[in-house]
C-alpha cells in the first residue's frame, strides 16, 4: 500500500491503483479477482460517500453550481455499480472456463469472478470504513481551518474533501499539484473566504494528504535498515 501511494504520487488519474493491483496479486493465495473485488468495491462505494458529502454540503449552503453537479455526477455514475454488486453475487459463471481465447475475454472473466466474490455483508463493512475515514478527514481538515483562525461552516471540511479525492483522479502533475488546489481553492472562494486565506489553506490540505505517505515510507525504510543492522551491532556472547 505504501508503494502504491508513492507511486499515486507520480503519476497522475490514480495510477498508484494500478501498481496495488499488480503488487497485491503477487502476494502468495491471493488472486487477481479478488484484489479486484476489493478495489471495485472501494471505488463504488467510496464514490458514493464522498458524493453524497458534496451534494449535501451544497444542498444545506444553497449551492447551485458545479459542487453541486459533481456530488450529482459522482452519485449517478457509481451509485448503479454500487447498488448492483448485492445483485451481481447470484449469478456465478463456471470457474472451470478455460483461460484460452483473447486476453480481453479473460479480463472480462476476471472482472465478473471479482463482482460475484463481492457478498453483503462485505458490502455493509466497507461502508462503515469509507464513512468513519472519510470523516476523520474532514474532523482533520476542520480543525486546519481552526488553526487558521476561521470558524467555517461543517459543511466546507466535507465539501473540500469530497473535491479533493475527485481531483486527484484528473490527469495533471504528480501529486495532484494544480489539478487540486483549482477546485478546492473555487470551493473556498463559495463559503466566503478571503482570498489569502483560501490558498494558504488550500496548499496546507494538500500538503497534509501527501506528506504522511513519503514520511511512512522513509519510516519503513529506517526500521528495515535497523533490523539488518542490528545483529552486527549486538556483541556476540562466546
Amino acid at each position: 500500500a505504501v508503494t502504491a501511494g508513492l507511486v499515486g504520487l507520480i503519476l497522475p488519474a490514480r495510477g498508484g491503483d494500478v501498481v496495488k493491483l499488480a503488487l497485491a496479486s503477487r502476494l502468495p493465495q491471493v488472486s487477481v479477482a479478488q484484489v479486484a473485488a476489493a478495489e471495485l468495491l472501494e471505488r463504488c462505494v467510496d464514490g458514493v460517500v464522498l458524493g453524497s458529502f458534496i451534494t449535501g454540503s451544497a444542498v444545506v449552503t444553497g449551492t447551485s453550481n458545479w459542487i453541486l453537479l459533481l456530488g450529482l455526477l459522482a452519485i449517478a455514475i457509481r451509485g448503479p455499480v454500487f447498488a448492483a454488486l448485492p445483485l451481481a453475487g447470484r449469478f456465478k459463471y463456471d470457474a472451470q472456463t478455460p483461460r484460452s481465447g483473447s486476453r480481453i475475454r479473460h479480463l472480462l472473466l476476471q472482472a465478473v469472478e471479482a463482482v460475484r466474490q463481492t457478498d453483503r455483508e462485505r458490502i455493509v463493512r466497507a461502508i462503515k470504513l469509507s464513512v468513519l475515514a472519510w470523516c476523520a478527514q474532514a474532523v482533520a481538515c476542520y480543525f486546519l481551518l481552526l488553526a487558521f483562525g476561521w470558524l467555517a461552516s461543517p459543511a466546507l471540511p466535507l465539501a473540500t474533501v469530497g473535491v479533493t479525492n475527485f481531483a486527484f483522479g484528473v490527469p495533471g502533475a504528480p501529486g495532484g499539484l494544480g489539478t487540486v488546489e483549482f477546485p478546492v481553492r473555487h470551493v473556498m472562494d463559495h463559503f466566503g473566504a478571503e482570498p489569502g486565506l483560501a490558498s494558504a489553506y488550500t496548499v496546507a490540505m494538500h500538503l497534509s494528504i501527501l506528506a504522511p505517505i513519503p514520511l511512512l515510507a522513509a519510516a519503513l525504510w529506517a526500521l528495515r535498515l535497523i533490523r539488518a543492522r542490528l545483529p552486527h551491532l549486538l556483541p556476540t556472547t562466546h
